[in-house]
């Protein structure tokens, strides 16, 4: 029965989304906030796919105290309960895409095995991007992994991987690469299957760098998904007044120099907290869904250190 309401399609959280991509500067924390959110979409019942571009190969080590956790390939592996992992190889990718391209294995390998066709698809542009979309496209279209989580590379090349496609179908790509290319683009673009994620650090610079970015890939051809302020300080001094700080530190001048460094330690983290503020506040007005995740130390990240940063993106993103 029709009762006049439009039909609103579920809205399904960026951090939900089935397939979700984080980039950044590098050093800001992707990859560990990519395999801690699939540590808790797995304590959620769901099956994580962690996908590690490139050769960097760092993933690894943050699911080395989990049970399952070793080396991570080509092809996906169960690097902790209810977690698989892989690396994507741009050469092993390229080859595989090259095989799935030509008429007959048999010609297929002939034409891998000719100096002349390697030394092509090592130096034709955007190759080794196009066999990666390849690659992803097949997670997404061919298995039940849910959410694909991509460790992204830095920003230069996530906005190339996300070019390709416009500058492919502009050079009037077609076939097989013409339909990957617009497979992936409707994709990337869908704000019910994808999502976008940006990781920055809580500084001045890097918030304007990382809305610039937003405005780049933004226009309807990417969804994007949150700004993550990733290592915020302050946490030690939450809820305390940093004119009062400054006040006890001015009385502790004469009197006792170690009680007087502890506070001064507390005024910086609290001023470090209220500059992580204005920064999201400054996200908020821009649109850019900001999140922000504690620094913690380096003995919190092990697995359930881990975990416990994937549920409070999680939280964080649906209280958005």
């Amino acid at each position: 029965m029709n009762d006049g309401r439009r039909y609103q399609p579920r809205v399904i959280a960026p951090l939900e989304r089935r397939l979700q991509l984080m980039t950044g500067k590098g050093g800001t924390g992707k990859t560990t906030l990519v395999a801690a959110l699939g540590l808790a979409h797995a304590s959620r019942g769901r099956k994580p796919l962690v996908v590690e571009l490139g050769h960097r190969a760092s993933m690894a080590a943050h699911f080395a105290s989990t049970e399952g956790g070793g080396p991570i390939g080509h092809e996906p592996s169960v690097v902790a309960p209810g977690v698989s992992a892989m690396n994507i190889d741009p050469e092993r990718a390229t080859r595989e895409l090259v095989m799935r391209a030509l008429p007959g294995r048999r010609f297929a390998r002939y034409a891998l095995a000719a100096a002349p066709v390697r030394a092509f698809l090592g130096a034709a542009p955007a190759v080794a991007e196009v066999a990666t979309l390849d690659r992803l496209r097949h997670f997404v279209d061919e298995t039940d992994f849910d959410p694909i989580l991509v460790d992204g590379d830095a920003t230069g090349h996530a906005g190339m991987l996300f070019g390709v496609s416009g500058v492919l179908m502009g050079l009037g790509a077609s076939g097989a690469v013409g339909a990957l290319m617009e497979r992936f683009s409707s994709v990337f673009a869908d704000e019910r299957i994808a999502a976008v994620h940006l990781v920055a650090l809580p500084t001045s610079l890097a918030v304007e760098e990382t809305l610039a970015l937003r405005t780049s890939l933004g226009g309807g051809h990417v969804a994007l998904g949150h700004t993550i302020l990733n290592r915020v300080e302050g946490r030690a001094a939450r809820g305390l007044r940093i004119d009062r700080l400054r006040a006890i530190e001015e009385s502790l001048i004469a009197l006792d120099r170690i009680v007087l460094s502890e506070v001064a330690l507390l005024r910086v983290d609290a001023e470090r907290g209220r500059r992580a503020e204005v920064l999201g506040k400054r996200l908020e007005i821009d649109g850019a869904l900001p999140i922000r995740v504690e620094e913690r130390a380096p003995s919190g990240l092990d697995a359930i250190g881990l975990l416990d940063v994937g549920l409070s993106l999680l939280e964080g993103g649906q209280a958005t």
